[in-house]
């Protein structure tokens, strides 16, 4: 059984995590290491996945305000991180294949899983996804994530597993099936037979292990699947203009800008088309700091964001945003929801 901690503050976390296995020092320092990288929620109510999972105690630690969005995606996120762990003795996945694989295999696992309030977020988690995939990787943007890349002075790999990785695990995963990306890992661990390896060991082992179950060298994958990775980097904002999520403490559905970069004192609506007319049906309820976003990139500060409102929408209608000053007018693409 599986079981889960849901944290406001990261003090208040760290402190609630310990005492669920306080006779574990293994435990105790995990959560003394882990809880530190974690995005304070007091700073940032959901950046990223908004949790880990500690496979090994069958416990997964979540930041509770992320459940106002996303929660969906960070449970399924992490409960895929769980999955893991039942096909390898409990052992933690980053110890056992590359952290594309790692990261990239509940990346597209959970969107599929994350439902909420009897809608699907799968286009939306996606999307978030795709967005942010730098274009024009190379191969050894590949091999990069085949360690640990949170410390890398290059921000495109920086934590890019979670990004490009995911892209390499949809492509796997839909040319091969779920069941296979399961293998390896079973493989993997088998053939390190439970140690903890460092990064060139961990590699001979998961390479083996590729090879036997896809019929396939690793190298000869990077080659097949770069392609696919740099199409969606090129091509995300050809097909993403709305990020739509349910949320469970208010009637109706998120929905978000997907592209474009604006200056604090815009003007937002979101707008429904009605015939040949275009009327407004929500302003603004906020704006999301976009910084980090590849479109965004080195905008001038305060210059990075995109509005997102709460509105009841019928499937099947069609949307766009105007975002607008008394200098400024600007239509998004219409997308049908």
């Amino acid at each position: 059984m599986e079981y889960a901690i849901a944290y406001n503050t990261l003090a208040g976390g760290e402190a609630l995590a310990k005492t669920w296995d306080p006779g574990s020092v293994v435990f105790q320092n995990d959560m003394t290491s882990t809880f530190p990288r974690q995005v304070d929620p007091a700073t940032d109510s959901c950046l990223g996945m908004g949790g880990f999972s500690v496979g090994y105690e069958r416990l997964i630690v979540m930041a509770a305000p992320c459940f106002n969005s996303r929660g969906t995606a960070v449970a399924t996120h992490e409960l895929t991180h769980e999955v893991q762990a039942s096909v390898s003795n409990g052992n933690n996945a980053r110890n056992l294949v590359p952290v594309w694989f790692a990261e990239g295999q509940p990346q597209v696992v959970g969107p599929v899983m994350a439902k909420l309030n009897g809608n699907d977020n799968y286009a939306a988690e996606r999307a978030e996804i795709i967005e942010r995939i730098v274009a024009n990787r190379s191969m050894a943007d590949l091999t990069a994530m085949e360690g640990e890349t949170r410390n890398s002075p290059d921000e495109n790999i920086r934590l890019s597993e979670y990004t490009a990785g995911a892209a390499m695990m949809e492509y796997l995963i839909a040319r091969s099936g779920f069941k296979k990306s399961l293998a390896v890992l079973t493989l993997s661990n088998s053939l390190g037979k439970g140690a903890d390896l460092d990064t060139a060991h961990m590699m001979v082992n998961f390479r083996s292990a590729f090879q036997s179950v896809y019929g396939q060298s690793l190298d000869d994958f990077y080659v097949e699947v770069l392609p696919y990775v740099n199409f969606l980097g090129a091509h995300y904002d050809d097909a993403i203009y709305y990020n739509v999520s349910a949320l469970a403490d208010e009637p109706g559905t998120k929905i978000l800008l997907g592209n474009g970069c604006f200056a604090v004192g815009y003007t937002a609506n979101l707008q429904q088309q009605v015939g040949a007319t275009w009327v407004d049906i929500a302003s603004a309820k906020g704006w999301n700091d976009m910084t980090s976003d590849i479109e965004c990139r080195g905008r001038q500060a305060g210059s990075s964001f995109r509005p997102w409102t709460i509105a009841e929408v019928a499937r099947g209608s069609t949307l766009r945003w105007h975002v607008y000053t008394k200098s400024d007018d600007w239509y998004s693409n219409s997308s049908i929801y």
